[in-house]
């Protein structure tokens, strides 16, 4: 499994959202390390890490960062999981109850709520939008924590990028944008009832206007500090 160590201070072992990879999440990473001796790993099968073929299970990937726990050195670790990782993270913390003094879950439950509560399949737009939005409550709440307006220079291209999508996911699910264009030709479709909340308000319009706030306010933070 391919990890790496950054930086220094009390150790820190995140667990990305699925779907992402430590090259897609770089100015998190970038933010985490300078406040922590950083561990961070890709997934079976996902990254750098060696593909794989067989089905696997949540406890397998808690077992598996028990293993890289052990590789690296560490007995006992604070730990940040992230969407997905957050379940990874939960299961790692009821197995391995021993090898964590910290838990942290980052935008875990609002994922899990549309998807196992509500039962609505992602598409593939809206995974894209979940690799903008996540890490942006790492990047905002360590700057916040820190004190640090550099913050908002990492922030503001994921949300950005976030808003983009959703807009045109939007556009897709008004009928605007074909269905059909690459990225919505596989898997869920981007633009049935599944998308929408009480099957009125469409997800993405949800999605646009978190981005859209988010954006304003760091528009906001940006002129202050600049002033």
């Amino acid at each position: 499994m391919y990890y790496e160590r950054h930086g220094s201070g009390p150790k820190l072992l995140y667990c990305n959202g699925s779907g992402s990879t430590l090259d897609s999440v770089r100015p998190l990473l970038h933010m985490m390390s300078s406040q922590f001796e950083l561990l961070a790993f890709d997934y079976r099968g996902m990254g750098a890490s060696a593909p794989v073929t067989e089905p696997y299970a949540m406890a397998d990937l808690a077992t598996d960062v028990a293993g890289l726990l052990d590789v690296v050195g560490w007995e006992r670790t604070a730990l940040a999981g992230l969407s997905f990782g957050g379940m990874v993270a939960q299961e790692f913390a009821v197995t391995f109850p021993e090898r964590i003094n910290r838990l942290a879950l980052l935008a875990t439950s609002g994922a899990l709520f549309l998807g196992e509560v509500m039962g609505k399949t992602p598409c593939v737009l809206c995974w894209y939008q979940r690799i903008a939005m996540f890490p942006l409550v790492l990047v905002l709440g360590l700057g916040l924590f820190t004190s640090d307006a550099r913050s908002v220079r990492y922030a503001l291209p994921l949300a950005g990028v976030g808003w983009s999508i959703a807009a045109y996911h939007l556009l897709v699910f008004w009928g605007v944008v074909s269905e059909g264009l690459v990225p919505c030709g596989k898997g869920s479709s981007c633009a049935d009832a599944d998308v929408q909340v009480a099957g009125v308000v469409p997800i993405p319009l949800l999605s646009l206007t978190a981005f859209s706030g988010i954006l304003v306010a760091l528009w906001m933070a940006r002129a202050r500090a600049t002033t």
